[in-house]
């Protein structure tokens, strides 16, 4: 039998240790590899994931800086659309700079706010002179070439190169035929957005920014080394203008940056409704990738033996989860600290996740939401409507930025506007839904205000003027329509001059207030009552009959309720007071006559019957009606 060399024996022996150890080695260090791979497909996705987050938050508070400039623009044109003057005549009056002022009051942080007529000559402008001519600005030449009356924006500009850099917010103001007839403006000074941008973390090496369509810069923080010096430019790296290209409205690239050199993961976003992109990096520094120092310690570690392999990944494993615990402690603590309602739910409703701004928003704690369902937030007539966009959330769509009502914990409805997403884990599979929701009642409550100032007496609360000749001319053809008479009263308090001076102005309107509360209640509630100005007032009634007898009487008989009603005494000041008016009516049917002219012969009616009950007192009038006169004749 033959003998085997004990050399070869012992090689024989480790073979099968040597080859299983070998083995071994091997899948460790391919599954180390794969792990490592694997991990870094993750951290990309969540540094894509947390990136395009930061990116959403700030998009919602830029794009509010925006709102309100254009809120304020759409009130200043609606303002202006009725006194835009001749190109020859004077500008508009004091009162309107007055209310142009008092518009710009309410947002402090906007910049110059200017009115320019027809033939681009300022009318109006509330911060000085103007340092060039409106019709040479690039704002007020695309207004008049375009058609309606849509938001432009313009810049980032500087009127002086000693001024601060400004992005400009312009809308036409078109006439009642539709005609060109000036232009509103606004300055949103670049610095604005400081407080805006230092509110979101973005680390040591973070950078935001924003730039026009044509990728100007218009803001950006950190500035770079050349400071403000770099406004205006559009060095930007090729793969942010490929990825426009391929994708103009939201994305996400990896490049260093043109302005610093900074390599960074990066979001853009291109604002809704306004010509801005938004772009927002976080250094590739915070997300580690895995390989690098890893790679060499995982093969040292790979040829020693397994327990050692084993703990060189755990080490790693816990390392990972350090790096992702300080990524998603930032974005907590961001997701904590906003304003916003910032919800977290599965796709059958449940709530997973409610931050400190949806407990301000609607009343509710985290610990009576998570666990529970959003439908006891939402109204019962428009749950429909809410399950068919989750229905399309659930399909991987994303609904953004619109106005919807909520409930409020005490009962209270407000409105909100929202974004809701999909979420979805590493597999691209969606888990969940995430909303982003912000409290705009009070936005929408300015906005009634600036509405109820422009059609509205602020003392009364009745139609003013404007609101008076529109509501006249739908009574014309309402008449015209119907064959049926309608009517102008025009009403004038006899001695108030005397009353305001005796008891004082506080008195007077308090006497103003009544009188209109009483008029309006005398009257049917298809008719409409207005105040001029002063102590005059104007009823327009509507659907007096077909006959011009019976209309008549209808009219007498509505006049004389009218004039009771003011006759009823009232105290003021602790002195009984006995008024009484003088009134004046026009009827009319069908459209004989424009609203100015039916209301002048009512006046010229008026004023006759206030000579016919005290000539001695009668003062020549003038075959005109003023909405300022205060009835001073008596």
């Amino acid at each position: 039998m033959p003998t085997t060399h004990p050399s070869a024996r012992r090689l024989t022996d480790w073979t099968p240790y040597a080859l299983g150890f070998l083995g071994l080695a091997v899948l460790v260090v391919l599954l180390a590899a794969l792990s490592i791979w694997e991990e870094r497909v993750r951290q990309r996705e969540r540094a894509v994931a947390a990136t395009q987050n930061l990116t959403r938050l700030l998009e919602a508070h830029v794009a509010d800086v925006f709102n309100r400039a254009d809120v304020l623009l759409r009130a200043a044109a609606l303002q202006v659309r009725d006194l835009t003057p001749a190109a020859s005549g004077p500008a508009p009056p004091d009162s309107a700079t007055q209310v142009l002022r008092a518009l710009a009051s309410g947002a402090p942080e906007l910049g110059d706010l200017r009115v320019a007529d027809a033939d681009g000559r300022w009318r109006v402008r509330l911060a000085g002179p103007a340092t060039a001519p409106a019709l040479e600005r690039e704002e007020f030449q695309r207004a008049r070439a375009e058609a309606g009356d849509g938001l432009i924006v313009t810049g980032p500009q500087r009127p002086r190169p000693d001024a601060p850099w400004v992005m400009v917010l312009s809308r036409a103001v078109r006439g009642a035929d539709g005609r060109f007839a000036g232009l509103v403006s606004v300055d949103l000074p670049v610095a604005r957005f400081d407080a805006l941008f230092s509110a979101i973390d973005l680390g040591d090496g973070g950078a935001a920014a924003i730039r026009t369509e044509s990728l100007a810069l218009v803001y950006r923080r950190p500035w770079p080394r050349e400071g403000q010096a770099a406004v205006g430019s559009s060095d930007v790296s090729p793969q942010l203008r490929e990825a426009i290209a391929t994708n103009p409205l939201a994305g996400d690239y990896e490049a260093p940056t043109a302005l610093d050199g900074v390599s960074r993961i990066n979001a853009y976003r291109k604002l809704q409704d306004y010509p801005l992109y938004l772009l927002l990096g976080l250094p590739e520094d915070d997300f580690p990738r895995g390989w690098n120092a890893v790679d060499a310690a995982i093969v040292a570690l790979a040829g020693a033996t397994l327990g050692v392999a084993a703990l060189a990944a755990l080490l790693l494993h816990r390392a990972t989860r350090r790096e992702l615990g300080a990524a998603r402690q930032r974005l907590a603590a961001i997701v904590e600290s906003s304003a916003d309602a910032i919800v977290g739910e599965t796709l059958d409703g449940v709530v997973t996740s409610w931050n400190p701004g949806a407990e301000a928003i609607f009343g509710y704690s985290a610990a009576e939401m998570i666990g529970q369902s959003l439908q006891r937030l939402v109204p019962a007539e428009q749950r429909a409507d809410m399950a068919e966009l989750l229905a399309r959330v659930h399909r991987g769509e994303r609904v953004a930025h619109f106005e919807t009502e909520r409930l409020c914990r005490d009962g209270r409805r407000i409105t909100v506007s929202m974004s809701i997403s999909p979420m979805v884990d590493a597999s691209g599979r969606i888990v969940g839904v995430s909303r982003i929701a912000r409290d705009i009642s009070p936005q929408k409550a300015m906005e009634a205000e600036m509405r109820q100032l422009a059609f509205h007496d602020p003392l009364t609360r009745l139609p003013n003027r404007r609101l008076l000749l529109d509501r006249l001319h739908r009574a014309q053809q309402t008449s015209r329509r119907l064959g049926s008479y309608a009517a102008v009263l025009f009403i004038d308090l006899d001695r108030f001059k005397a009353l305001n001076d005796r008891l004082g102005h506080e008195a007077g309107d308090q006497f103003l207030v009544m009188v209109a509360q009483r008029l309006a209640a005398a009257v049917r509630e298809t008719d409409t009552v207005a105040r001029l100005g002063g102590d005059e007032f104007v009823i327009v009634c509507e659907n007096l009959g077909a006959e011009a007898t019976l209309a008549g009487e209808r009219l007498q008989a509505l006049q004389a309720k009218v004039a009771e009603a003011v006759a009823q005494p009232v105290v003021l000041q602790g002195e009984l007071v006995m008024a009484s008016a003088s009134i004046g009516q026009r009827l009319f049917i069908g459209t004989d006559g424009d609203p100015d002219s039916l209301i002048a012969e009512a006046d010229q009616a008026m004023y006759r019957h206030k000579q016919r009950q005290r000539p001695a007192e009668a003062m020549p009038r003038p075959n005109t009606y003023d909405d300022e006169d205060d009835g001073a004749d008596d």
